[in-house]
């Protein structure tokens, strides 16, 4: 088993609970929890998805995600938990997920977990949020 606190963008191991890693200078870097050696730190694993938040607007998503210190996905993210079924069982809250891929000045990319199609959404429209660590 790894350490309790890894830095989910460089990996490294911390032994304490740490706001900044010490080998990236990424803050809130950790993920709460053990992870097996050879476990992924993306959106292939399981375990680094929040539970279903809500259907929000984006300014609400963005909200959310700073006061439980976790971010909204990446589209990668959202593509490798389509691809790897994760999201099979979020379809009974809704198809549209928020990704934080940002298109213009007001357009974000959502993930149709139905189909695995990505589609452009204004900000101010509500779509479905999970988070990731």
């Amino acid at each position: 088993m790894l350490n309790k606190w890894v830095c989910k963008i460089c990996k490294h191991s911390n032994e304490s609970n740490v706001e900044i890693c010490i080998m990236c200078d990424t803050e809130r870097p950790i993920i709460p929890f053990e992870l097996e050696e050879d476990e992924e730190v993306n959106g292939s694993n399981p375990r680094m998805w929040s539970e279903y938040i809500a259907c929000v607007t984006w300014k609400e998503a963005t909200k959310i995600a700073k006061s439980r210190r976790m971010k909204i996905p990446s589209l990668n993210d959202l593509q490798l938990a389509y691809e790897n079924r994760i999201t099979s069982t979020w379809m009974k809250n809704g198809y549209s997920y928020w990704s934080s891929e940002k298109i213009g000045s007001t357009k974000y990319l959502i993930l149709n977990i139905e189909n695995g199609f990505t589609e452009e959404t204004e900000a101010e429209e509500k779509r479905h949020l999970r988070l990731i660590y």
